[in-house]
């Protein structure tokens, strides 16, 4: 099994790109070389439609919940 890698901003970018051109999920996911259900899991975590997509803002969102994910992982070892 592939180890989970997750999306670049670079990555992200190609996706709003691939979304604004028209692109299905599939032909994003394939550009990308990714599994489409990555590219998916993407547009449903955040809730977005094709046409609302930003980069720059999904990946600030993802870095955010990575950092809170990191912090409560130290507060359970912790305890």
């Amino acid at each position: 099994m592939k180890n989970y890698k997750r999306l670049s901003l670079i990555e992200r970018e190609e996706v709003s790109r691939g979304l604004a051109s028209g692109q299905t999920l599939r032909e994003i996911a394939s550009g990308l070389d990714r599994h489409p259900s990555t590219v998916s899991r993407e547009m449903s975590r955040l809730r977005y439609n094709p046409s609302s997509y930003r980069a720059t803002f999904a990946h600030d969102v993802a870095l955010a919940h990575r950092s809170h994910r990191s912090d409560a992982k130290l507060l359970t070892l912790r305890t």
